[in-house]
């Protein structure tokens, strides 16, 4: 891509369902009978959640992450016309989400477990990830909702500055090892709050974990640290202006603002605002078919919205007002 030029959506979808291919093909190697990815070696296993280090057998996350992974390529395959392509990894995503409720889930305590061999502690990242792919709502339409309710009561902290939360339970991780709160696996979080309409959740965890790297004094940097420690402020090693803390910016987009693609390249779009106690919002986002504008204003007796779309296009924008106003 040029810098002023945008690929049409066929083109980058052809580009990223060749890698897709070559990354899901490899992966079918350590697929095991029942259909799930066993990390037998640890490469596989190391997580980039620092809390965590390196996890042998059947890792949740890993198993939902490849089943996610199956079903993008999927959509890809169509954008390339590959039905037959398609049709071989839905199936195969279908599989993976099954095998994931049966064996990876625990019913008594009702979240799913960090892996085979780590059965005990709550993980931020795999029940968020749970969510947001869908596999938690298979298993009953009830248990997302079951899940954020685990995390809030599980993971969120009273800190020095306020609150936060945790990326796993003190019994989740190895020996050696300390709790941190992560702005990037918090994003996953923020992310399935909104996606089952809990804005109050959603936005507590955005207040929590971004707030105090807002808040002037010696800590401010006007970027995003790595992680935190429980107690609110970065560590001594801790990275202060971190790329992959900078999730709050997709999620104001997609969730706040409300701009979501349904399709590749935003042919298809919607616009559903999630407002929480905000009173304004405004953003774009620029699209191979022109830029998708929203601007809305929320005085909690009415609530406006102006949408600018691109002619080519076509969506839905609606906003749920009892939740609202």
């Amino acid at each position: 891509m040029t810098p002023g030029h945008i690929e049409s959506p066929l083109i980058q979808g052809a580009q990223r369902y060749q890698r897709l291919t070559l990354i899901n093909g490899g992966s079918i190697r350590i697929i095991d009978t029942n259909n799930l990815v066993v990390a037998s070696n640890p490469i596989w296993g190391y997580d980039y959640n620092p809390s965590y280090g390196t996890y042998n057998g059947k890792f949740t996350k890993l198993n939902i992450l490849y089943a996610m992974a199956l079903e993008n390529a999927a959509s890809l395959a169509d954008v390339v016309n590959n039905t037959t392509a398609a049709l071989q990894y839905r199936q195969q995503a279908a599989a993976v989400r099954t095998a994931v409720n049966t064996y990876l889930y625990n019913s008594t305590a009702n979240f799913y477990m960090i892996s085979d061999q780590q059965t005990v502690g709550i993980a931020q990242d795999t029940n968020s990830l749970a969510i947001l792919s869908g596999i938690a709502s298979e298993l009953n339409s009830s248990i997302p909702q079951r899940l954020l309710e685990q995390m809030k009561q599980k993971l969120r902290v009273l800190v020095a500055n306020g609150t936060g939360y945790l990326s796993t339970t003190a019994d989740g991780i190895p020996s050696g090892t300390s709790v941190i709160v992560s702005p990037f696996i918090s994003f996953f979080h923020a992310a399935a709050a909104f996606e089952q309409d809990r804005s109050d959740l959603a936005f507590d965890v955005l207040d929590s974990v971004w707030s105090p790297m807002a808040q002037p004094g010696p800590y401010f940097t006007g970027t995003f640290w790595e992680s935190e420690r429980p107690n609110g402020y970065p560590g001594a090693s801790t990275s202060m202006a971190h790329t992959w803390s900078a999730g709050i910016t997709p999620i104001l987009s997609k969730y706040v603002l409300g701009i979501k693609p349904m399709s590749a390249g935003y042919t298809k779009w919607s616009i559903r605002p999630q407002p929480g106690n905000l009173t304004w919002a405004a953003g774009s986002v620029c699209t191979p078919h022109g830029i998708i504008t929203v601007n809305w204003n929320n005085s909690h007796a009415e609530f406006r919205i102006v949408v600018n779309i691109p002619r080519s296009t076509s969506g839905i924008c609606f906003v749920i007002l009892q939740s609202y106003l």
